[in-house]
């Protein structure tokens, strides 16, 4: 009597790459025309047909309008295809092993003009739709949030050193780090006055140093 034949293993390499490549596409679509067309003139239809996707695949895989913004600036901030949390990204680590206070801030620095850069065009999009967008206006509130509580990692950062101002409690100064390297003077001196990114990177480092370190 023959034996059936063993069944093949079931192979999902293939479905999960070309899931993944339609993710890339969706979020790409959506970054370009939101920044095209703004955030109210954009609709789901229009990202699908970019992305080469069916309108209903895209919010199942993506959810609504404001979930796929959302997803989009947490994915630009983190430059990758998921959300990270700030304590898990690469500068965060980088700044706790470097042990010059002066350094941790030329870290901090660094990153955040190279996302301010990479992420100025979603983040206008998402400043002058947020005056007339209820949805969008959450998400910026929710954005500004968590920029405060990522400042505080710095502030954690630094205490240990011993560097910083005496007379500064730590919560004024991840309020004085949060309005320096906010999104709205990058784009006043980048945008407004046309300094590139490097000459903000050293403007913001040496900003932080004056501010929140003790002077020799």
């Amino acid at each position: 009597m023959n034996e059936p034949a063993p069944r093949r293993a079931y192979d999902s390499s293939r479905r999960q790459a070309a899931a993944l490549q339609r993710r890339l596409e969706a979020l790409a679509a959506a970054r370009r025309l939101f920044g095209e067309k703004g955030y109210a003139a954009t609709t789901m239809a229009d990202i699908a047909a970019a992305a080469g996707v069916n309108v209903d695949t895209l919010y199942a895989g993506l959810g609504t309008k404001a979930e796929l913004f959302a997803l989009l600036l947490e994915t630009e901030l983190a430059e990758t295809l998921e959300s990270i949390p700030a304590e898990r990204r690469n500068y965060v680590a980088a700044m706790e092993m470097e042990p010059e206070p002066h350094r941790k801030l030329e870290i901090f620095a660094t990153a955040v003009s190279e996302i301010w850069e990479r992420m100025a065009p979603l983040l206008h999009v998402l400043q002058t739709g947020a005056a007339a967008d209820e949805t969008l206006a959450e998400i910026w509130d929710d954005f500004l949030r968590q920029r405060l509580e990522n400042l505080r990692l710095l502030i954690d950062a630094l205490q240990p050193t011993g560097a910083m101002r005496g007379d500064l409690d730590p919560a004024e100064a991840a309020e004085t780090a949060w309005a320096l390297s906010s999104t709205e003077v990058y784009a006043l001196l980048t945008r407004t006055r046309g300094w590139t990114t490097a000459r903000y990177r050293d403007w913001l480092a040496d900003a932080f140093e004056r501010l929140l370190l003790s002077r020799p």
